[in-house]
């Protein structure tokens, strides 16, 4: 598709309606159009009215230098809006991800969709068929823009060009939005809607996830952590039964979020739940200092609420925390002590729970008591932590062999 030539506020105007037919919640519309105040400010200045990718990068480039941090998690943040809007001017829809809002989809591939997500839905994980849902319906945003809406006008033309828009878009994505439409197309056809196999148009794409170390913190920078939280305050007193549970027990973010009051039986001082990665179940013991910290904010912090979930906002609405916040609950928390992040370590709560299985490492825990420590899906999985087992590592170093000399042609 051609540039967009509209008048800066006029695409501002239709890109909020564009998220509000998306089904975009109006306090994450307002935010993005303050956002984009900034942005039009920043336009009105440089005697600009047409959006482009060089106002688009100046723009981010304006707002990170003057800004007082520059780490790449504050740029990803800033850059978001205005590189959203630039997609939308470009393409008529954005690759934002927001799990949590209603997916609509247009046309009779839309119905085609509906139909497929639910097929899904049946076999697959929920995080699976979330990603589903978002790629699809960027596939559906784009053949709404081109008016092709009806599976018999679907052609290797607009497969390919739907695919040159994601260019600009990390390996990542460009992976997993081609195998969600490639399986989605291969659907079509097996069911007869399209008369031929156009799941085999769908470009190939070789990104492999790179394995990486997990990030392992120290159990005297864990109690540093726990020991900096701000106990007095409501937000405190959450945040710290929080980061309890997953260095503790490693329980994972997405269970701490989903964790319920019906998960906990405290007569038996044991935490039950059906954990979202994996489906199965798991058992965790409410150890005491971690049952004490969930009494202490049930008590004295937690918001009036109906929500079966234990975990809410401190701010209206008083809804469950979702994946965003938690990560951002633990980088505030990990920022507060002081704790560096050298050789670019995570921040987020999974850290923790890769820092208990490096200790239960060092203690040389059986794998299978590994397994159900932190209840993985199978005792290959924790044989992933032998990798950051330094003391273990050591002992297999082979020996260097003595090295031969050549002078002159003859071996000394």
């Amino acid at each position: 598709m051609e540039q967009s030539t509209k008048h800066i506020d006029i695409l501002i105007s239709e890109y909020r309606q564009y998220m509000e037919q998306r089904g975009y919640v109006k306090g994450y519309v307002c935010i993005k159009e303050r956002e984009l105040k900034k942005l039009r400010i920043f336009m009105e200045m440089r005697e600009e009215t047409v959006y482009s990718p060089e106002i688009c990068r100046d723009f981010i480039a304006n707002i990170t230098s003057n800004g007082k941090r520059s780490d790449s998690a504050a740029i990803r943040k800033i850059s978001q809006t205005p590189k959203a809007l630039l997609e939308y001017a470009h393409y008529g829809f954005t690759a934002v991800r927001n799990t949590r809002r209603i997916f609509r989809y247009s046309g009779e591939i839309g119905e085609h969709i509906r139909a497929y997500i639910a097929y899904r839905e049946q076999h697959f994980a929920k995080a699976t068929v979330t990603s589903d849902r978002i790629y699809l319906e960027r596939f559906n945003d784009y053949l709404k823009a081109r008016e092709c809406l009806r599976p018999h006008a679907l052609t290797a033309e607009i497969i390919l060009d739907f695919s040159g828009c994601l260019s600009d878009y990390s390996r990542s994505t460009i992976y997993c939005t081609l195998s969600a439409i490639r399986l989605f197309l291969a659907y079509l056809y097996e069911k007869g809607f399209i008369q031929s196999d156009l799941s085999i148009i769908v470009p190939k794409n070789s990104y492999r996830s790179e394995e990486k170390l997990p990030s392992l913190y120290s159990k005297e920078e864990v109690e540093k952590l726990l020991d900096s939280v701000d106990r007095k305050s409501p937000m405190g007193k959450r945040d710290y039964a929080i980061i309890l549970l997953a260095a503790r027990l490693g329980v994972r973010a997405s269970d701490i979020s989903g964790l319920e009051f019906a998960s906990i039986d405290w007569q038996g001082n044991t935490i039950s739940i059906i954990q979202q990665k994996t489906g199965k179940p798991a058992n965790f013991p409410l150890l005491p200092e971690i049952g004490n910290a969930i009494i202490d904010y049930l008590k004295y912090a937690r918001p009036v609420s109906d929500s079966r979930h234990i975990f809410l906002r401190t701010q209206s609405p008083y809804c469950r925390l979702n994946a965003g916040s938690m990560y951002n609950l633990a980088n505030r928390c990990f920022a507060s002590a002081g704790i560096c992040s050298k050789r670019q370590r995570k921040r987020g709560l999974h850290a923790l729970r890769h820092s208990l299985a490096g200790r239960l490492l060092e203690n040389k825990t059986p794998y299978p008591v590994m397994t159900e420590v932190l209840s993985h899906a199978t005792p290959e999985t924790a044989r992933e932590y032998i990798r950051v087992d330094m003391q273990a590592l050591v002992q297999c170093a082979l020996p260097v062999p003595a090295a031969s000399f050549y002078s002159g042609g003859t071996a000394e």
